[in-house]
């Protein structure tokens, strides 16, 4: 980030993201100190409507954006909203009221879990992804994940790790997760490529998008080979049938659910 007529660049970086005990997000975000000897302070943004500008969300109890954070380079937001994935921006402005350009930005997911079974995806590639660490948000409120690989069933326990064979999460593929009571996971990581080889058959995949899709829009890229996607949204199966869209019950593709896609042939998915 600059001001005008100055050289400079801070980056922001999700530093700590957590919940609380009521389920709302807080979120730490950092970013390197500007160097302009007449620097003042920063401002954060964010939203939830989608990546880019204008970065106007709500609902922070620090207030709404953009938030005036002073001096400072570390700074938390909380009580975010859970199941939405929140942009997040910073600004630099000096002592004559000028204000740089956005930082690069930065983005975070949080998914309700429930008591029972949950399948769920990553919307971004962790950087570290063993799967107790992609997991530490929820450590010790989940029984067992379980992956579907290569037509093949991968599972990992959590209190026998040594004996399981899925030892890591990633972008791309989707995972049913046991919880043995309700929690929150959070969700954070780089951007992961749209792209997913699917197999003849029965698929267990991700949906690798911040942003919600019409589903018809979603699979355009399969479309003659999909022959069906089902969910598992807080408790129930939802199906969307190509052939018959209008007495399917699942509209909409999200970020942080997990889907089967059967397709009826080899083919590579790309979500928009």
């Amino acid at each position: 980030m600059s001001f005008k007529k100055c050289i400079g660049c801070s980056v922001i970086a999700l530093l700590f993201c957590f919940v609380t005990p009521c389920h709302a997000m807080d979120i730490t975000l950092a970013w390197d100190a500007n160097t302009e000897p007449n620097l003042a302070g920063y401002m954060i943004y964010y939203d939830t409507d989608g990546s880019g500008e204008p970065y106007d969300g709500t609902g922070a109890m620090e207030g709404g954006s953009p938030i005036d954070v002073g001096n400072v380079t570390e700074f938390t937001l909380s009580d975010l909203s859970d199941g939405e994935v929140h942009f997040f921006a910073v600004t630099a402005y000096n002592d004559e009221g000028l204000e740089s350009g956005y930082s690069n930005e930065v983005d975070a997911l949080s998914i309700s879990l429930f008591q029972g079974s949950n399948l769920i995806s990553l919307y971004r590639q962790p950087g570290d992804t063993d799967i107790a660490s992609v997991l530490s948000s929820i450590s010790g409120k989940y029984t067992s994940v379980w992956a579907f690989i290569d037509n093949t069933w991968k599972a990992y326990d959590p209190v026998n790790p040594g004996f399981s064979d899925l030892t890591t999460m990633e972008a791309g593929r989707g995972y049913w997760v046991e919880m043995n009571e309700s929690a929150t996971m959070i969700v954070a990581g780089l951007v992961p490529s749209n792209s997913t080889d699917l197999i003849n058959g029965s698929n267990l995949v991700g949906y690798n998008s911040a942003s919600s899709r019409d589903i018809a829009d979603a699979v355009a890229s399969i479309e003659g080979q999909c022959v069906s996607v089902w969910a598992f949204i807080e408790g129930s199966w939802k199906v969307y049938d190509p052939a018959n869209p209008g007495f399917s019950d699942l509209t909409t593709m999200e970020p942080g659910y997990g889907y089967w896609i059967d397709v009826s042939e080899a083919c590579v998915w790309n979500v928009p």
